[in-house]
């Protein structure tokens, strides 16, 4: 069964056996690959095997202060692009 994660700001700090931990956002997960959005913005497939565990990373990947530096209304802009579905082409 394959399905779509649904939309999240939470990042996943991923152990994958074989390069160690990589900082990520879950796009999709089925049951024998997962697909993750990476800081640099690359999608990247993992096969389940290669993945020792995934949890809830405690660090954002917002840089900090930018919450200070946009300001309320800038905070808001920002918010309201990420969760808008992406234009169509």
């Amino acid at each position: 069964m394959r399905r779509k994660a649904a939309f999240t700001l939470v990042e996943l700090l991923v152990v994958i056996a074989i390069l160690g931990v990589l900082v990520a956002v879950l796009l999709e997960d089925n049951a024998s690959m997962v697909l993750l959005a990476t800081p640099g913005g690359e999608p990247r497939s993992l096969p389940k095997s290669d993945i020792a565990e995934m949890t809830v990373s405690p660090v954002s990947l917002m840089p900090a202060g930018l919450d200070q530096a946009l300001g309320p209304q800038g905070l808001k802009d920002l918010l309201t692009f990420l969760m808008l579905p992406p234009p169509t082409r």
